[in-house]
Protein backbone atom coordinates (compact mmCIF):
# COMPACT_ATOMS: atom_id res chain seq x y z
CA UNK A 1 0.00 0.00 0.00
CA UNK A 2 1.18 3.11 -0.64
CA UNK A 3 1.57 6.32 1.92
CA UNK A 4 -1.89 8.25 -0.91
CA UNK A 5 -3.64 5.29 -0.66
CA UNK A 6 -3.50 4.64 2.91
CA UNK A 7 -4.36 8.77 3.63
CA UNK A 8 -7.64 8.30 1.29
CA UNK A 9 -8.49 5.64 3.29
CA UNK A 10 -7.86 7.65 6.97
CA UNK A 11 -9.43 10.73 5.32
CA UNK A 12 -12.10 9.15 4.59
CA UNK A 13 -12.49 7.48 8.22
CA UNK A 14 -12.02 10.42 9.85
CA UNK A 15 -15.16 12.14 8.19
CA UNK A 16 -17.14 9.08 9.80
CA UNK A 17 -18.79 10.16 13.15
CA UNK A 18 -18.34 6.31 14.05
CA UNK A 19 -14.93 6.08 13.43
CA UNK A 20 -13.85 9.40 13.60
CA UNK A 21 -11.83 9.22 17.59
CA UNK A 22 -11.40 5.20 17.25
CA UNK A 23 -8.14 3.66 18.55
CA UNK A 24 -5.65 2.75 15.59
CA UNK A 25 -4.58 -0.84 16.15
CA UNK A 26 -2.98 -3.79 14.09
CA UNK A 27 -4.56 -7.02 13.85
CA UNK A 28 -2.92 -9.83 15.17
CA UNK A 29 -3.00 -13.43 13.34
CA UNK A 30 -3.71 -15.51 16.56
CA UNK A 31 -6.99 -17.48 17.85
CA UNK A 32 -9.57 -15.07 19.81
CA UNK A 33 -12.85 -15.56 20.98
CA UNK A 34 -15.22 -12.65 21.04
CA UNK A 35 -13.35 -9.46 19.12
CA UNK A 36 -10.37 -9.89 16.56
CA UNK A 37 -6.97 -9.70 18.36
CA UNK A 38 -5.11 -6.50 17.83
CA UNK A 39 -2.09 -4.60 19.00
CA UNK A 40 -2.25 -0.84 19.62
CA UNK A 41 -0.23 1.29 17.43
CA UNK A 42 1.86 3.70 19.21
CA UNK A 43 3.17 6.27 16.09
CA UNK A 44 3.84 6.22 12.75
CA UNK A 45 7.25 7.58 11.58
CA UNK A 46 9.47 7.75 8.23
CA UNK A 47 12.12 5.55 7.56
CA UNK A 48 15.28 6.40 6.64
CA UNK A 49 18.74 4.60 5.85
CA UNK A 50 17.78 1.53 4.90
CA UNK A 51 14.63 2.13 5.68
CA UNK A 52 14.51 5.41 3.13
CA UNK A 53 11.24 5.39 1.50
CA UNK A 54 8.93 4.01 3.91
CA UNK A 55 6.10 4.71 6.31
CA UNK A 56 6.54 2.33 9.44
CA UNK A 57 4.25 2.04 11.52
CA UNK A 58 5.02 1.44 15.53
CA UNK A 59 3.01 -0.82 17.84
CA UNK A 60 2.82 -0.97 21.64
CA UNK A 61 3.59 -4.35 22.09
CA UNK A 62 6.75 -5.66 19.44
CA UNK A 63 4.74 -8.23 16.78
CA UNK A 64 7.18 -11.02 15.86
CA UNK A 65 7.35 -13.15 12.89
CA UNK A 66 7.10 -17.06 13.63
CA UNK A 67 9.77 -19.00 11.77
CA UNK A 68 8.52 -21.99 9.37
CA UNK A 69 5.67 -22.52 7.95
CA UNK A 70 3.83 -19.17 7.19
Amino acid sequence: MKISEFKQIIDRLAQSPISRDSDVCVVVSEPSIGATATISVKTIGQGFDWNHGKVMIFTEQPIIRKKGKS
